[in-house]
């Protein structure tokens, strides 16, 4: 049974965050609707990783708020931290568990949701150490998922995987989220990733982390393909304040001021 929609938003204003007496960042307002893909896209050390933890209770906030109404969030993280003394079903069901749902129901879900990522019933039965990188993955999606969440936190959950398991796995969670309209806020740096999945896509620099553009991809996640996605990553590289927030070769330094997120027009 799928959960009532909740009409929920993650929003936050004026975050900044320090290590110590160290910057990590300055500034950060975005809002995250019900059923929408944002991405936080940037260099390593701009603060994604710091950022998404905040978003996700992990961290205390320092400086601004953090308002999000969304009644049931999940996680996926860059390891899949699976608990090698479970099987892979009864790791997908873990976070069922936690919740007080019966052994029995917790581990009938993770099955329906473990074949729904493509995990066979003796797949489902293997250890974690016995599971391909591959699979370990939709294990660790498959905890993620089988709550129903209605905001999916990911932090680079893919970075490992060939990029064949990375187009099954883009698919699969566009597929959720189409059918449960889950809200998901994704950290990455690869810019096509971005473009594959995302609605929004907020890019960042460091020292300190600060938001200083904003693109919003033309085309519906179904009708983006291999070509559309490579031509529009070249175009959004051109903008100069995209390619100083990445020190690519030829770019300006980034601006040290507030975030000043704009529009990219196709």
């Amino acid at each position: 049974m799928t959960p009532p929609r909740t009409d929920g938003h993650l929003r936050a204003r004026g975050l900044e965050y320090a290590w110590r007496i160290h910057p990590v960042l300055q500034d950060i307002g975005f809002d995250l609707r019900e059923g929408e893909v944002l991405a936080l896209l940037g260099p390593s050390g701009c603060g994604k990783t710091t950022l998404l933890h905040l978003c996700a209770g992990l961290l205390d906030l320092q400086e601004g708020t953090l308002e999000n109404t969304f009644a049931r969030p999940a996680m996926m993280f860059q390891q899949p931290r699976l608990l090698p003394w479970q099987n892979a079903r009864d790791n997908i069901a873990l976070s069922l568990r936690a919740q007080g749902v019966p052994r029995g129901r917790a581990r009938e879900a993770a099955q329906g949701v473990g074949l729904q990522l493509g995990l066979d019933a003796l797949a489902l039965d293997a250890w974690p150490h016995a599971l391909s990188g591959g699979m370990q993955s939709r294990v660790s999606l498959g905890r993620a998922l089988v709550t129903r969440p209605d905001l999916l936190l990911l932090d680079e959950p893919f970075a490992a995987l060939d990029i064949g398991l990375k187009a099954q796995l883009h698919e699969l969670l566009l597929g959720f989220r189409d059918e449960q309209a889950t809200a998901m806020l994704m950290i990455t740096h690869d810019i096509m990733e971005a473009m594959r999945l995302a609605d929004r896509i907020l890019i960042m620099a460091p020292h300190p982390g600060r938001i200083l553009y904003e693109h919003a991809p033309a085309r519906r996640q179904a009708a983006r393909d291999a070509a559309w996605i490579h031509a529009e990553t070249a175009r959004l590289l051109e903008v100069p304040v995209v390619r100083s927030c990445f020190e690519l070769p030829g770019a300006a330094p980034a601006p040290r001021g507030a975030q000043a997120p704009r529009a990219f027009s196709c």
